[in-house]
Parts: structure tokens; C-alpha cells; sequence
């Protein structure tokens, strides 16, 4: 979602970006293949996560590089 920016955000939120983006792909992909309620409530719910994981990272990465 987020590419890290070199002044502001390092290498820990670069492979949470990546991780966490790897695993919306593969929901997204479930989804398209099974298009029913289960594999959308699937979705929506790992992209609540994804976000919060998403800024938690930024904060991490930020504390780590003080």
C-alpha cells in the first residue's frame, strides 16, 4: 500500500509492507476465484487488520530509528 519513504520509514516497515501485502493479495486473489460472502468477510476483515499492522509498523519503525 504504503512504499516506505527512505527519509522517514526503514527497512522493518518495508518487509511488514511487504508481508502484510503479500497476504491482501492472496485474500484478494481468494476472492476473485470464490466470489461469496465467507471469502468477502475474509477480505474486509484481514484489510481492518492490514491497516492497523500497516501503522503499527510506521510506529515501530520510527521508534527503532530514534
Amino acid at each position: 500500500m504504503l512504499l516506505p519513504n527512505v527519509e522517514f520509514l526503514g527497512l522493518f516497515y518495508l518487509v511488514a509492507a511487504v508481508l502484510l501485502g503479500i497476504g491482501m493479495i492472496q485474500k484478494s486473489i481468494q476472492l476473485i476465484r470464490q466470489a461469496n460472502k465467507p471469502a468477502a468477510r475474509s477480505l474486509y476483515k484481514y484489510s481492518s487488520m492490514y491497516l492497523a499492522l500497516l501503522f503499527l509498523a510506521m510506529i515501530i519503525d520510527s521508534l527503532l530509528r530514534i
